[in-house]
């Protein structure tokens, strides 16, 4: 279950290629234009808007058999490029639902102002920052302008890759941490969640851990940076809160942070940051004896 966030490309593991390359069939693209603006993971109000989809062959059933992976990975990943917004604005896309910058706040959870984190709230067509009072319109194309002041992003996907150069940075500095408690649901299978008491989620420069109790039994789980290449996370899921999904072979751990509002997106932004930070670390002291 992967979506973007931002109405942008997501993120596309190296794996995709690979699998591509090893089931020997020709490679479709369907990318679809519009469908973001309309009902947004943080917004799940349905704009009606119109939808355009276009499907692309990137590779023959002849070509798989002689492409490199490399090429490939290239050639999805061109086949992939997609921004949402730039469509809505290029075609002129109105949307003028009153409550439309709801849940903005979900993704765009730190101030370009102040730079406060998590201290965002939108309503109506409106995103706010309670810490200065800063505050932008999302006007009827999808783009941001303050009330008062200069406009630091227009563009929404901008805001969400500033956001992704601070964790970056965060995580290149090595003072990246996150710690709350959490209310735990397990789904060992398809019959329903379990609920259980509640644990303990953190994330620092050593990954992803779940502390807690399930069916009676204490139990850590530590995904290091590289075991996760990204996240699963849900909005308000089931009305019970922001949530992130991890998986094990046999069960699926459902977290929902209990004292720290709208952290979600920032920990789904991290997680792939730390992937792609070890790996290359591991790639450079691979190369590294390599050449000795």
């Amino acid at each position: 279950s992967r979506y973007s966030l931002d109405g942008t490309t997501s993120f596309l593991p190296n794996s995709l290629a690979k699998m591509s390359k090893m089931m020997n069939v020709p490679v479709v693209v369907l990318n679809q234009k519009g469908n973001f603006i309309t009902c947004p993971q943080w917004n799940k109000i349905n704009k009606h808007t119109t939808v355009h989809a276009v499907m692309t062959q990137i590779v023959s059933a002849e070509e798989i058999k002689t492409i490199s992976v490399s090429d490939l990975d290239v050639r999805i990943r061109k086949a992939f490029i997609y921004d949402d917004f730039a469509y809505q604005k290029e075609h002129g896309i109105i949307i003028d639902d009153k409550n439309r910058a709801r849940g903005l706040h979900s993704i765009l959870y730190q101030c370009p102002h102040c730079k406060t984190e998590f201290k965002m709230y939108s309503e109506g067509s409106l995103l706010i920052c309670k810490h200065c009072n800063k505050t932008w319109e999302m006007n009827e194309l999808g783009e941001l302008k303050a009330v008062k002041g200069n406009t630091e992003f227009s563009h929404i996907p901008d805001w969400f890759a500033w956001e992704r150069e601070n964790v970056h940075n965060e995580i290149e500095n090595g003072t990246y941490y996150f710690e709350d408690e959490i209310l735990l649901d397990t789904l060992p299978n398809a019959r329903g969640f379990i609920q259980q008491p509640n644990g303990i989620m953190k994330q620092d420069m050593n990954g992803t851990y779940i502390e807690g109790t399930a069916y009676g039994r204490c139990f850590v789980l530590h995904k290091k940076p590289l075991d996760l290449e990204s996240i699963h996370i849900e909005y308000d899921y089931k009305k019970k809160g922001d949530c992130i999904e991890i998986s094990i072979l046999d069960e699926s751990y459902w977290c929902y942070p209990i004292h720290k509002r709208d952290v979600i997106t920032k920990l789904s932004i991290a997680t792939e940051e730390l992937y792609l930070a070890d790996r290359t670390i591991k790639r450079m002291a691979k190369e590294k004896v390599g050449s000795a």
